[in-house]
């Protein structure tokens, strides 16, 4: 059977669901190999469904065989349907099929160093400098850190950089990179690197943070993390609320709406300490580290990723805590 795959490259690509949700164009990437000189190019890879329809996929070369320069190994993204609690069949292949279009167009427009994003389902804007991004329903939103008494902020660091790390019709990848800095300007703590992912049809996007300590000499040097958040001011009203996870019991979701934003947190009670607070002034907070948590050495090379989503929808719905994988039978990766 594999040297059949091989020879006409028909591969069943498998997706499990196992939240009990019903998947409707949920965003998916997989990554395959391919055997050796088989193509040179993405173009006639295309992806089918169950029916054997063609469904709209970006594919994109990842690695090729040293010896001859032929595809070795491919990403790809698309949209998957899956059953609750089911399985859900693709299938690889070389075809001449048209390809279809992306359910819904992607536009990506730069302006003075910042990008703004349009979806289809939602339009907003990624700053290079200041505040991270302005959105329906949440502005200013940004990464603050408290350490020894003071508030440093990614919006004060004058010197971050925003690019567009990957675009292709389904998925769009920005990647800011900066410190949070202090009111000055000039003193800071902790790196960080921000990649916020959108895709095409969609109301929410991805939001992957990650500092990292390189403000040290030696290994013993260290920033003490007092508190760590993502805030923005709501345009609508929302009661204050204040919820702390601060232990692993009770094991909320990590999933909170206000003022129409839905706010989501993985790994929310796992990874405690962790929180979520709505003020009377409007401002809204996503706690990664409370402030009313002990207090954290963050030391010389030490780095952390938190992923948070954010749905700007009319009626956000929680996140899959399991986001469907698509995946080949075991053989093809190790043949």
């Amino acid at each position: 059977m594999l040297a059949l795959l091989l020879l006409a490259l028909d591969l069943p690509l498998t997706i499990q669901e196992t939240d009990g949700v019903a998947r409707r164009a949920e965003p998916v990437t997989f990554g395959v190999p391919l055997p050796k000189g088989l193509i040179r190019d993405t173009a006639r890879l295309r992806l089918y469904d169950a029916a054997n329809r063609v469904v709209p996929a970006a594919f994109r070369s990842v690695n090729r065989w040293p010896d001859d320069m032929f595809l070795q190994w491919i990403h790809c993204d698309f949209q998957a349907d899956a059953p609750a609690h089911a399985r859900a069949l693709y299938r690889l292949r070389l075809s001449d099929d048209p390809a279809p279009s992306a359910p819904a167009r992607l536009q990506v427009t730069t302006s003075g160093g910042d990008v703004r994003i349009h979806t289809g389902a939602v339009e907003f804007t990624v700053h290079r400098t200041g505040p991270l991004l302005d959105a329906p329903g949440l502005r200013q939103a940004d990464l603050l850190l408290r350490s020894d008494e003071r508030i440093y902020k990614a919006s004060q660091w004058p010197t971050a950089d925003l690019i567009v790390e990957d675009q292709n019709p389904l998925r769009v990848v920005l990647k800011r990179t900066g410190s949070h800095g202090w009111v000055d300007g000039q003193d800071r703590a902790l790196d960080y690197v921000v990649r916020i992912v959108a895709y095409a049809g969609h109301s929410y996007i991805h939001v992957i943070y990650s500092f990292i300590n390189r403000q040290g000499r030696e290994m013993s040097d260290l920033v003490r993390l007092d508190g760590l958040w993502l805030e923005g001011r709501l345009e609508r009203p929302a009661d204050p609320v204040k919820i702390e996870q601060l232990s692993a019991e009770p094991r909320r979701p990590g999933w909170f709406e206000a003022g129409g934003v839905g706010f989501g947190l993985r790994w929310f009670w796992q990874l405690y300490p962790k929180g979520f607070e709505v003020r009377p002034d409007g401002r809204v907070r996503l706690y990664l580290f409370p402030e009313s948590a002990r207090p954290q050495n963050i030391y010389t090379g030490v780095a952390k990723t938190h992923e948070i989503v954010l749905d700007f929808a009319p009626n956000p719905r929680p996140p899959p805590h399991n986001p469907p994988h698509a995946g080949a039978q075991p053989q093809w990766y190790n043949p």
